[in-house]
């Protein structure tokens, strides 16, 4: 083998294996999705934090070697025990023939009024889903009322009803107006970053919170620290810092300042 080529082989060795390729971020969330485990169990296999691992799921950062290959097994595992063209069977979450009451209810063509309990139907469209009406949607639905006869009964549109089974898992994802009519183009994906290239401006980014870091969080931000504080003295963004303050249930002037970071 001659030198130069030799010299070629040895400085690929020396680079060290690089990352796999994973598939596109619409395939890894449609994956995860229809395997129905949340991007918390994907984190937590993975040991990673939530928010770091959503965004690698959704392309916006990239992971060294061994972490990606053991991204790459879980997707590959998913897809292999699974066929791509897969639907789960909608028809089958119902039970079989629906009862007695519910076919009075389909030949008056629309549930009675004062079968909906008080408190379900919306006062107005665009009104919130409360706890009442999703469990009865949930049970309705379940047991066979159709879409159009759930709308009427509880004062929502068709389209409002149907992202609301999506949520509760009982059907599949609405597709939106813009879909049926035209596909609209992908918008292009933002630039990736690395976990690195992010911890020279934020040491600690997507470092798991220990609770020595939370509790050191909670008093400073006692204390009066502001955000920019915060995120100065523990090496984290902004936002990440925000959703922190939050979930302990801090009090202080950095609280307050949440309201921009959706707290």
């Amino acid at each position: 083998m001659d030198k130069e080529r030799l010299l070629a082989i040895n400085d690929l060795l020396a680079q060290g294996p690089r990352p796999p390729l994973l598939p596109p971020p619409d395939e890894r969330r449609r994956l995860r999705e229809i395997w129905g485990i949340t991007i918390e169990e994907v984190a937590s296999a993975l040991g990673q934090e939530p928010d770091a691992m959503a965004e690698w799921e959704a392309g916006r950062i990239t992971a060294g070697p061994a972490d990606t290959y053991a991204y790459l097994r879980l997707l590959s595992g998913m897809r292999e025990r699974m066929p791509l063209a897969y639907e789960p069977d909608w028809a089958a979450l119902r039970p079989p023939s629906p009862s007695a009451v519910h076919a009075s209810h389909i030949s008056n063509g629309l549930a009675n009024k004062e079968s909906v309990p008080v408190g379900v139907k919306a006062a107005h469209r665009g009104a919130a889903w409360t706890a009442e009406a999703r469990d009865y949607l949930r049970e309705r639905f379940l047991a066979g009322d159709d879409i159009a006869q759930l709308a009427q009964a509880l004062g929502r549109s068709e389209k409002s009803l149907r992202w609301q089974l999506w949520h509760l898992n009982l059907a599949p994802r609405p597709a939106s107006d813009a879909c049926r009519s035209a596909p609209a183009p992908e918008p292009p994906l933002p630039k990736a970053y690395t976990v690195e290239e992010k911890r020279k401006n934020h040491p600690n980014a997507y470092v798991r919170w220990t609770p020595e870091d939370e509790a050191r969080l909670a008093d400073r931000c006692a204390e009066g620290a502001s955000l920019d504080e915060l995120s100065g003295e523990l090496g984290r963004n902004l936002g990440a810092i925000a959703s922190r303050l939050i979930k302990i249930g801090a009090a202080g002037r950095a609280l307050e300042e949440t309201e921009n970071y959706g707290g």
